[in-house]
């Protein structure tokens, strides 16, 4: 009789269990599950074929209306408009409209004084100014009918490139303040160059100067304006940049500014000579502030606390004459120190 195999027979009960067909996985889910899950395949089935029996193309859909903005209502009749500000001449952002010559000679264009004035100014162009006077004549010939046809063969013929960096500036008309001002009431032809300020650098009286004279004049007076023009533009950018410094409580900054400017060499009725003047000002009477908190410290007897409040004045303004006349103040303080400890 042959023994039991008992290896033998579990090998073969785990072969036939593998050849067993396993439970279906739809049957491990619930039978409610299983509807809803046969409900979402059947519907994306039915899309899916709508689909391909009828393409839609997106492209040609039309957009979706946009919101529009609300209409601006109409004015009511009879209801006038706001008033509007007048334009100020010069306003950053709105050019002013080009001024009209009042005289063109030689294709030279030449404005009245206020215009020639005003454009110089603001463009740091030298000014070209001529008064016609009586006709003058040439030696041995008669006057001409009309002044300005020797100025133009004599003076302006060939010079339109030089006298383009020049505003043109002429007046017939002899009673004019500014010319009375400026030129000493003139009653005869002149001739005159002049900086972007209105003065006078170089002048002929009476007579025209040679044309050789008058191209060297023409060239040295325009060098002149521009290095006067550089260092008009560089004082009135420190003043600016000091004034700013002052805002913003930096005193050192700002004194070390204004020394800067204070060294250049200007006419001492100029706008950026008074601009200075004013930055002065306006340091002083931080220095005058500073100057009286000291002495109310002096005079709670607190010389320490003034005498260090004297030097930090220093430190922020050193300023030549305000450092020698602290260090006076605060030799005095030290003095009064050493006497009320005794």
């Amino acid at each position: 009789m042959r023994e039991w195999d008992s290896s033998a027979a579990s090998e073969v009960g785990r072969a036939e269990s593998r050849r067993k067909p396993g439970p279906n996985r739809l049957d491990r889910v619930p039978a409610d599950h299983r509807s809803a899950w046969v409900t979402i395949l059947g519907t994306g089935l039915m899309v899916f074929a709508l689909s391909l029996a009828s393409p839609v193309d997106l492209r040609a859909q039309p957009a979706p209306p946009q919101p529009q903005p609300a209409p601006i209502p109409a004015p009511t009749p009879g209801e006038p408009d706001e008033p509007r500000e007048p334009k100020e001449p010069g306003k950053p952002g709105e050019p002013d409209e080009p001024k009209k010559p009042i005289a063109v000679r030689a294709d030279v264009s030449f404005f009245s004084i206020p215009d020639a004035l005003a454009d110089a100014k603001m463009s740091y162009k030298p000014l070209l100014v001529i008064y016609p006077g009586p006709a003058p004549a040439a030696e041995g010939e008669e006057a001409p009918t009309d002044p300005w046809t020797s100025i133009e063969k004599t003076l302006l013929a060939g010079q339109r490139k030089a006298l383009d960096k020049y505003v043109g500036v002429t007046f017939v008309d002899t009673s004019a303040v500014a010319v009375i001002e400026r030129f000493g009431g003139v009653s005869k032809t002149l001739i005159a160059l002049c900086d972007f300020g209105g003065n006078v650098v170089k002048r002929w009286d009476g007579e025209l100067p040679s044309r050789g004279a008058f191209r060297k004049a023409v060239r040295q007076v325009y060098n002149a304006n521009r290095e006067l023009a550089t260092r008009y533009q560089k004082v009135l950018q420190a003043v600016d940049k000091a004034h700013y410094a002052l805002k913003t409580d930096k005193p050192k900054e700002a004194t070390a500014l204004y020394i800067e400017a204070e060294k250049v060499a200007l006419p001492p009725d100029s706008e950026p000579r008074k601009a200075v003047t004013e930055l002065r000002r306006a340091i002083d009477e931080r220095i005058e502030k500073r100057k009286k908190k000291a002495k109310e410290l002096e005079d709670k007897k607190d010389y320490l606390s003034a005498i260090d409040e004297l030097q930090r004045i220093m430190q922020d303004f050193p300023l030549p004459d305000v450092r020698d006349e602290l260090r006076k103040k605060t030799a005095e303080l030290w003095e009064k120190l050493r006497g009320f400890g005794r």
